[in-house]
């Protein structure tokens, strides 16, 4: 499966939402999307990179992003990533509303409008560092 299904599920989803679990759900679609997008992207840029454990995942891949301001769009990108992920676990974990980010209260769909929009942003920062959608079944250089 190419990560962009995952990404355009998400935004489809947030379009049409009418429940909140359909909205937190559009949150988390965006979410693991991204995150599928940008560990292959990585991995295409840095074919001889180490290698990162599924444990650690979710937190090492923004950082190895982070770590490297000096390519462009890499701090972007690991920013970015970073905020969805806090953002999907808000909506993934915290049942009652209001959700928490950046030490502020917002509502499920504000919280699903800042991920859409992030996400966009985290796309087109993606494209200008590695260029072109990752094909289906992409390697992303995972110890399990």
């Amino acid at each position: 499966m190419r990560p962009r299904e995952f990404y355009d599920y998400g935004l489809m989803l947030a379009q049409s939402a009418q429940t909140e679990a359909q909205q937190r759900t559009a949150v988390s679609r965006l979410y693991y999307g991204l995150h599928h997008e940008v560990c292959c992207r990585y991995f295409r840029r840095n074919p001889g990179a180490r290698m990162i454990s599924v444990q650690q995942r979710h937190r090492e891949l923004p950082e190895r992003f982070i770590a490297t301001p000096h390519i462009p769009e890499s701090l972007r990108i690991g920013n970015l990533l970073r905020d969805l992920f806090r953002m999907r676990a808000e909506c993934d974990y915290e049942i009652a509303p209001p959700l928490r980010f950046q030490r502020r209260s917002y509502s499920v769909p504000d919280v699903l409008s800042m991920a859409v929009s992030k996400a966009e942003a985290l796309w087109a920062a993606l494209d200008a560092y590695s260029p072109g959608d990752s094909p289906d079944g992409c390697i992303c250089n995972v110890a399990r």
